[in-house]
């Protein structure tokens, strides 16, 4: 699963499996994106286009995607702090099966256009990988990974993150915070899933920093790979290494002590 409380910019979402009533459609001429529901036909104009805007930049993250991106807006509000979601079948070892992406009834009203395009950015992310990957990969960092295209583009300070950043460093000082990247359960536990997605964000970006984003990518996409220590070994990490570089750069990105 995955999600997180909304916030400013938007947030990502929980993987579940429902049946959504098709009561509208709006399609651009040969457009991979396919946006269907209910809703104005504004909300789903504003929802194929950023699908549209987000696919050039998935398409340098992750090329082997090519497939549809189905974006249904939801018919009743989704969990609380929910701003979207990829529903279907997954199955270990295979790409998923049936994937669309469900969005929170009131989302293009309660985000600006940057907060919509970090959602679909990082909802469609998820979607490239299921749809094609076959490795087992952490949690953790397929979330960082979903993050980090979300946030990449922002063309603000928000992309910085320097609140989230400085809250978790707080965080790791008070002793509340162990480790570097989340866990599982902290990534799916409501009370630290804001903290979590930033941790992971901030795990992938040290990742990249140190490998480049196209190393990162195809260890995730190797087989081989699968598995916590699997991406780490892949990359010639260890858990030690990642955390001495995580808590390093958490320090300098979060904002000046006073």
């Amino acid at each position: 699963m995955h999600a997180r409380t909304v916030h400013a910019l938007g947030v990502p979402a929980m993987l579940l499996t429902a049946l959504l009533v098709v009561v509208g459609c709006s399609t651009g001429a040969d457009s991979r994106c396919r946006v269907d529901g209910p809703g104005s036909a504004a909300e789903l104009t504003a929802l194929r286009e950023a699908c549209e805007r987000a696919l050039p930049v998935l398409a340098q993250v992750w090329p082997q995607w090519t497939g549809p991106a189905h974006i249904v807006p939801a018919t009743e509000p989704l969990e609380p702090g929910t701003a979207a979601r990829v529903e279907g079948i997954a199955r270990p070892g295979a790409p998923a099966e049936g994937d669309r992406l469900v969005v929170a009834p009131d989302l293009t009203a309660a985000v600006d256009s940057a907060g919509l395009d970090v959602v679909l950015r990082h909802e469609l992310t998820h979607l490239a990988m299921r749809a094609t990957g076959t490795a087992s990969i952490p949690l953790w960092a397929a979330e960082g990974l979903a993050e980090h295209v979300g946030y990449a583009s922002v063309p603000d300070e928000r992309r910085h993150r320097t609140e989230e950043v400085t809250r978790l460093r707080d965080r790791v000082a008070a002793g509340t915070w162990p480790g570097s990247v989340p866990s599982e359960d902290r990534l799916t536990d409501p009370g630290d899933r804001n903290d979590a997605y930033t941790a992971a964000w901030l795990g992938i970006e040290v990742l990249i920093a140190e490998h480049g984003l196209a190393a990162v990518t195809a260890a995730m996409q190797d087989p081989a790979s699968g598995g916590e220590s699997g991406l780490l070994t892949t990359l010639g990490e260890t858990p030690d290494t990642l955390t001495a570089r995580w808590h390093e750069e958490l320090v300098s990105r979060a904002a000046p002590v006073d």
